[in-house]
């Protein structure tokens, strides 16, 4: 029988962005909030986060959440939380963007392209860390065996064309 089978998860890929892309997330103290937000989401184990990357306009998530819970409810509590924590009015878009995905490829997909974000975006050089990327699972997404021995991005990753990419900006 599957009593004890794991219950079903939806797979999520989210991008919640500042309001009017005001770049307040750069702040390392806002940027800490957000991910203490995640990270305290992902140890009440309604479901758990694959990776995260804070930019400075905007939080990519990739996520699991348990059956019984909505996207929308799950979004909107980490966002009070997060403007609560940093105790001022800044503030996301009240939408936010994001799609299930049905496969661990497209899973991995995504995984790889919150990784590359900053680097691809000039906010980073090859050769350094992006400080705001979280997994707390890094062996568990493929791509991480390629890393380079400082833990950056294989430089053929960074040549690939946009086109490899435009399908997911365009869905998140």
């Amino acid at each position: 029988s599957g009593e004890n089978a794991p219950p079903p998860v939806a797979r999520y890929l989210v991008k919640l962005e500042t309001k009017d892309r005001a770049p307040w997330l750069a702040a390392v103290r806002t940027r800490e909030i957000v991910l203490a937000v995640l990270r305290s989401w992902h140890g009440e184990r309604h479901g758990r986060i694959l990776c995260a990357t804070v930019l400075p306009d905007q939080v990519l998530i990739l996520l699991e959440l348990r059956a019984g819970l909505e996207i929308t409810q799950v979004i909107a509590g980490w966002k009070a939380a997060t403007r609560r924590a940093a105790g001022y009015a800044e503030t996301f878009q009240s939408e936010f963007g994001g799609h299930r995905l049905w496969t661990a490829a497209e899973a991995e997909d995504c995984a790889l392209y919150i990784f590359l974000k900053p680097y691809r975006t000039g906010l980073i050089q090859a050769d350094e860390l992006w400080p705001a990327f979280w997994a707390p699972n890094a062996a568990g997404l493929r791509f991480t065996a390629a890393l380079t021995p400082a833990g950056g991005p294989a430089a053929e990753w960074l040549a690939w064309p946009e086109a490899r990419y435009d399908a997911l900006a365009h869905e998140i």
